[in-house]
């Protein structure tokens, strides 16, 4: 599973500060235990096709 997750873009992210003293702002992921709806297809596609790679044989 965790091969094929896109773990850049498929958790939430949230904008942030850099630091307390800037108001320049940076992405970060904001929950790393469950993944965004895409993340979540993502993890389907991959039990559907190692199903169907299964039954197959």
């Amino acid at each position: 599973m965790n091969v094929n997750l896109d773990c850049v873009h498929g958790y939430p992210t949230s904008v942030e500060p850099v630091h307390a003293r800037t108001e320049a702002t940076v992405a970060r992921q904001s929950n790393a235990v469950h993944p965004t709806p895409s993340g979540y297809y993502q993890l389907a596609d991959s039990i559907y096709y190692w199903m169907k790679h299964r039954l197959a044989q």
